[in-house]
């Protein structure tokens, strides 16, 4: 068996991992990728905000989209409370198929955990937590059923070197049903937007905060692994060069002005601004873009284009 140290550290690389998808004729159509970011992007180009214009969104859907939702999650949950294994494997199944159409819904995805816990398919259960707590850390419950899991697979370790003991099994925790919330998938994807340009605007502001410090680890942290800028024929000349842009001045000031954040496409968000830059061997002012794109590691720039005022 695994040491559970061992396993940990590879877990935390699940931390930012989507949960797997269900087969595609199981699963109901919800808008496209590209429907999607042209709704989000055409709210900011009206200088709408996302929240406003979620509103008007619901405001035209189809209610019935509500009510099915609610009726999927209360069938689930019926099954779900049998200790008949077919009814769980029933159960499992339709809570994935709710979580692919709400794919932020973190009662969702908790209630999917709890139903592989009774299952005993802790690492799916495990999976399926992390991921929900990578979206809302704030959610006690989540995190409660995830120290579940830890504690069972310390006892496991524990037996795995000392004298064997009887296990205590996880006991599951459950999220019920909001009664006055309204789901439909148009506005968990809204939602999911929103939050991803509100990350996206805060790396943006730690991206200048670490070129400021002149810490050049953390600057190319922010980047994609084998980003490579124009005129530059590989990864490791451009590092090079910011290694002397960053650490050759004696101080770098650095002001961001008029930032605009647009969705291009799913895990995809572009940022501009006008970016004044000054230190004692240079200063000047320009018109930046910067293209983010989520990934297994996070959101890192995978462009960058400046235009010269």
């Amino acid at each position: 068996m695994e040491r559970l140290g061992s396993r940990l550290i590879v877990l935390l690389g699940l931390l930012s991992m989507v949960a797997p998808s269900v087969q595609a004729d199981q699963v109901q159509e919800g808008p496209s990728d590209a429907e999607t970011a042209a709704q989000v992007s055409s709210m900011s180009k009206g200088h709408e905000s996302v929240g406003e214009a979620a509103s008007k969104v619901l405001k035209g859907a189809d209610v019935s989209r509500a009510s099915d939702y609610q009726a999927r999650f209360k069938q689930a949950e019926a099954l779900a409370q049998s200790n008949d294994d077919k009814q769980l494997e029933k159960a499992a199944l339709l809570w994935k198929i709710l979580l692919k159409d709400y794919p932020t819904d973190l009662a969702v995805a908790n209630n999917l955990a709890a139903t592989l816990m009774k299952q005993k398919h802790y690492s799916e259960a495990q999976h399926y937590l992390e991921a929900a707590l990578n979206s809302d850390p704030k959610i006690a419950i989540v995190m409660a059923n995830l120290n579940e899991i830890y504690a069972y697979q310390a006892q496991l370790a524990y037996q795995s070197v000392f004298k064997p003991s009887e296990l205590s099994q996880p006991k599951e925790k459950w999220v019920a049903l909001a009664g006055q919330t309204l789901k439909t998938p148009e506005k968990s994807q809204l939602e999911k937007a929103k939050r991803d340009m509100e990350r996206v605007a805060n790396l943006v502001e730690n991206w200048r905060a670490a070129w400021a410090a002149q810490d050049l680890k953390s600057y190319l942290s922010f980047y994609k692994r084998d980003f490579v800028a124009k005129n530059f024929r590989s990864h490791d000349d451009w590092v090079e060069n910011r290694r002397g842009s960053l650490k050759r001045p004696k101080y770098i000031k650095i002001t961001l002005n008029g930032i605009k954040v647009v969705p291009l496409a799913n895990h995809t968000i572009q940022v501009s601004f006008t970016q004044d830059y000054e230190s004692d061997r240079f200063k000047d002012s320009v018109h930046k873009y910067l293209v983010w794109q989520e990934s297994k590691t996070g959101w890192k720039i995978i462009q960058e284009k400046v235009v010269y005022e």
